[in-house]
């Protein structure tokens, strides 16, 4: 019905004098200790799933729930669960040890960085972190009142890591004095990655972007990424064909007014 009027422009279409955007996948291998973490709690869940369903639905979707947000954090670090989920008290991270190999080798090399994660206390190790090596870092979550300031401090900026949480800088940031930016932990929603990446692919970058996107192995997030792409392959099948103007036929306009697809 509205593929007569629809009309889809992607952003390297329009904006032809874009440099290229590289986007990889790093994937990460978790300690020891980690896995085990995460393959208790993974048993405690499917174990409470598995009990009989009874008429509190409510509950079993709120242990569902939850129980993915768990999984989710054990992937990005350990220390951020909370202790009565952290049964081994693990405090190592297999992803965060391959994220700050990756992060000292751009500073070294003079680059700067844009770091999203949807866990602001993930960006809190990693700012316990980037102070004990004393390198130069910027920071917003949802809390920060004078974003533009910083975002300004940063384009200034000749090096550093700016640490910015998914939901707050997903839009109206401007950052293309960055070349790299790094999604630490997957979302569900593809489109908020891509509004967070575009902070620095977008109108005045110069340089080519590199975007890497840090998944663990053989975890949740895998799962993650595999829904994402799922859920893009659809969309793109839906949207195909309508990069061009189309002209209405007396067929499209009856089928519209008809609600029929044989126009009748």
């Amino acid at each position: 019905l509205i593929k007569p009027y629809f009309l889809r422009r992607t952003k390297k279409e329009v904006l032809t004098e874009l440099p290229e955007k590289i986007e990889q996948y790093v994937y990460c291998d978790m300690t020891d200790k980690q896995r085990e973490l995460y393959n208790i709690v993974l048993k405690k869940i499917k174990d409470e799933l598995s009990k009989e369903v009874n008429r509190y639905e409510i509950k079993s979707n709120s242990i569902m729930l939850e129980g993915l947000l768990y999984l989710r954090q054990i992937c990005c670090h350990p220390a951020i669960l909370k202790r009565s989920i952290n049964i081994n008290g693990c405090d190592e991270s297999g992803k965060f040890e391959i994220f700050k190999i990756n992060i000292t080798e751009l500073i070294n090399n003079k680059k700067k960085v844009v770091v999203f994660s949807s866990f602001t206390s993930v960006l809190e190790i990693m700012e316990l972190w980037i102070k004990d090596n004393n390198y130069k870092y910027f920071y917003i979550d949802g809390s920060t009142k004078n974003r533009q300031e910083i975002v300004d401090s940063f384009e200034e900026s000749e090096e550093g890591i700016f640490l910015i949480s998914m939901k707050a800088g997903g839009v109206g940031l401007n950052l293309i004095s960055a070349e790299y930016a790094f999604i630490y932990d997957p979302w569900w929603n593809e489109a908020v990655e891509n509004q967070a990446q575009d902070r620095i692919y977008r109108i005045g970058q110069k340089n080519n972007v590199v975007i890497k996107k840090f998944i663990t192995s053989n975890s949740i997030e895998e799962k993650i990424n595999e829904l994402k792409n799922k859920k893009s392959k659809i969309a793109n099948s839906l949207f195909k064909d309508m990069n061009e103007i189309n002209k209405i036929s007396l067929n499209d306009i009856k089928k519209i007014l008809y609600l029929d697809k044989n126009g009748e």
